[in-house]
């Protein structure tokens, strides 16, 4: 995820993965948190566990919602 400017002060939003095509606890495990970023910082990831079955499938989806920014704003 990224900002697009460097911040004077702290900047943190709320994330919730959940299923889209794929399921949760066979293909990846559902999380949430606060992902903060700190003063200066542009660039910072959301961990994602992905679990490796043994199934041949497509290719499949995860959502990523946001929420509760301070600092900045979602657009």
């Amino acid at each position: 995820m990224s900002l697009t400017a460097a911040s004077a002060g702290t900047v943190t939003v709320n994330y919730v993965l959940t299923g889209g095509s794929a399921t949760s606890g066979v293909d990846f495990t559902l999380s949430s948190g606060t992902l903060n970023f700190a003063v200066g910082e542009i660039v910072n990831a959301i961990p994602i566990a992905i679990t490796n079955d043994a199934a041949i499938e497509s290719n499949e989806t995860i959502t990523l919602s946001l929420s509760s920014p301070t600092g900045a704003t979602l657009g």
